[in-house]
């Protein structure tokens, strides 16, 4: 959207609700807007503030906390994600100086109390702030410029190493969280130093450019392509995609690398070798699965297309499937894991947590096959039910549940009418749960849109289990969801880089999808007194994890429900 040209005159947006404040404001500036230096224009709501500043850019905002569409420091932080150029004074009464404090963490650049409104000094304030956000903007704008140089190979502009194995860490940790398999591959690109030494760098560089935009052409959202060296390359695969499908994609970009014959008038003949190294559980290191990627690469007859490391399923021969009865556990148990609203220190639903045997199931046992998968999550609706039935039973009722649903079972058409039968069976209303759907379901929907659209069609609230980073706004607004939830994986990404550079703005990237979705954002596996502060200070409000409440046992919920829950 094109913004209209900031004129001579400083341009003031006041957002106030209250006449008297705002009148007193605006008379105190009267001589400044009489003589042409100042020009101030009023709105009531933070909606109609947003909306301003999307059409114009304004040299300051004074800003009220207390607004009937937005309270508190929130609305520094929801301002500065729309115009970050624009100075922001916080208005704030005497008794609430502690919140100008943190509003003054976020981004604003000064705040005023109301009782000590001077025309001179409101002036001179709002001078100082834009001047100093000017300088702020400056210098956010050259650490970004900087981070990108540091972080990308200046030929072809792909992240370079350090940038990769940031990424690869971040996921890899998430996969070991959510049990989940990993892949990084190595492309070998043979034929770029024969180019350089018969036709020179020109030649071998354009090749080199021209083979990475063919290799990042047809990424996932979630995929990182980096250039490593000369002739080395890095996919980071996460979550990893069946081997037909890797298989497949493989070999047609083998067969677009070949395709490469010309590069102006010279010939040229590349060819790509792959070696792909899978994370599937274990103490293996980012680092050391790269290495493992590179050998098997390396493997491969130099000069010639190929790919070692996938084990593609002969699935002529492959057994028959468990029946999926077979998977329905007889001594399914579970606990309670509250998810809190830090603004009031009240629970603000709860996950189900399933166990087997006592404990949370273990990744060998859990059901891939998605029949199987389907049965596992019907079992655990079955105890949440049970549950649920047992506490309106002693007259309390828990306003959101949520239940976990792997992909894979989203391939049973039949799921969400099963799903709602079993429900319906304990009178537990469909919009009384969070279906927490994971993320690869929603960056390719194709295999899963049927059901997605079904389960929503009959009221269950759908949330993406997943961060939502590597997803597009557009992708997640395909279905209405309920909210994010943010993995563990990010947290302590975010707590690694103290809460700076990327993490920081990849978190700030989220959270604004979800304040443009207009739905929470959970921040999952709170374990530390450190990471529960962090997120405080970034403005997360809704949180989950031991540090805030330990998972409960069904007969305490009731119990914890009501109480509030005190905060670091």
């Amino acid at each position: 959207m094109n913004r209209a040209q900031t004129p001579s005159a400083l341009s003031v947006l006041l957002v106030e609700d209250s006449p008297f404040d705002s009148r007193l404001l605006i008379e105190a500036l009267r001589p400044a807007t009489l003589s042409g230096e100042v020009v101030v224009q009023t709105v009531k709501r933070l909606s109609l503030a947003i909306a301003e500043l999307q059409r114009v850019s304004f040299s300051c905002v004074l800003l009220d906390l207390g607004l009937p569409d937005g309270q508190g420091v929130d609305n520094v932080r929801a301002l500065r994600e729309i115009d970050s150029s624009a100075a922001i004074v916080v208005l704030t009464g005497l008794d609430d100086e502690r919140s100008a404090t943190q509003a003054l963490q976020l981004g604003a650049q000064d705040y005023l109390l109301k009782g000590e409104i001077d025309g001179e000094r409101l002036l001179k304030l709002i001078r100082h702030a834009v001047q100093r956000n000017r300088q702020t903007v400056e210098l956010e704008q050259q650490l970004d410029g900087s981070f990108f140089q540091a972080s990308r190979d200046p030929l072809t502009l792909l992240p370079n190493r350090p940038l990769l194995l940031d990424r690869a860490r971040l996921q890899l940790a998430e996969a070991k969280q959510r049990h989940g398999e990993f892949g990084v591959a190595c492309l070998l690109l043979d034929g770029l130093e024969s180019a350089r030494a018969q036709f020179g760098a020109v030649v071998a560089d354009e090749l080199a450019r021209r083979l990475a935009e063919l290799m990042a052409e047809n990424l996932r959202g979630s995929d990182t392509l980096a250039r490593l060296d000369d002739e080395q390359f890095a996919l980071l695969l996460y979550p990893l995609p069946e081997a037909a499908t890797l298989s497949e994609a493989a070999r047609q970009l083998m067969q677009r690398v070949e395709a490469v014959r010309q590069i102006g008038h010279c010939t040229v003949q590349p060819s790509l070798r792959i070696g792909l190294a899978v994370f599937a559980g274990g103490p293996e290191s980012a680092e050391e699965l790269l290495v493992r990627a590179r050998n098997l690469a390396s493997s491969l007859p130099a000069g010639r297309s190929g790919l070692a490391g996938l084990q593609l399923e002969e699935t002529a021969v492959a057994p028959a499937p468990t029946p999926a009865a077979s998977f329905t556990p007889v001594d399914l148990d579970g606990r309670w894991q509250p998810w809190v609203d830090t603004e009031t220190g009240l629970c603000a639903g709860l996950e189900l947590i399933p166990l087997v045997g006592g404990q949370v199931m273990p990744t060998s046992a859990a059901p891939t096959d998605s029949a199987q998968s389907a049965e596992w999550v019907l079992a655990c609706a079955e105890y949440l039910g049970r549950a649920w039935s047992d506490w309106v039973g002693g007259g309390f009722q828990a306003e959101r549940l949520a239940l976990n649903l792997p992909a894979t079972c989203l391939r049973q058409r039949d799921l969400p009418a099963r799903l709602h039968s079993v429900l319906a069976a304990f009178d537990l209303p469909s919009a009384c749960l969070n279906l927490e759907v994971e993320e690869l379901a929603f960056r390719n929907p194709t295999p899963y849109q049927e059901a997605l659209q079904a389960l929503h069609a009959m009221g269950f609230r759908l949330v993406l289990d997943g961060d939502g980073g590597d997803t597009s706004l557009g992708q997640l607004s395909q279905l209405p969801l309920a909210g994010i939830k943010l993995s563990q994986g990010q947290l302590r990404g975010l707590l690694d880089d103290s809460l700076q550079g990327a993490s920081r703005r990849y978190f700030n990237a989220v959270l604004g999808a979800a304040r443009g979705l207009g739905i929470p954002a959970i921040a999952t596996g709170v374990d530390s007194a450190e990471a529960l502060a962090a997120l405080r200070v970034i403005g997360l409000r809704w949180m989950q994890g031991e540090r805030v409440v330990v998972p409960l046992e069904a007969h305490l919920v009731p119990v914890q429900w009501a109480r509030p829950v005190r905060l670091a």
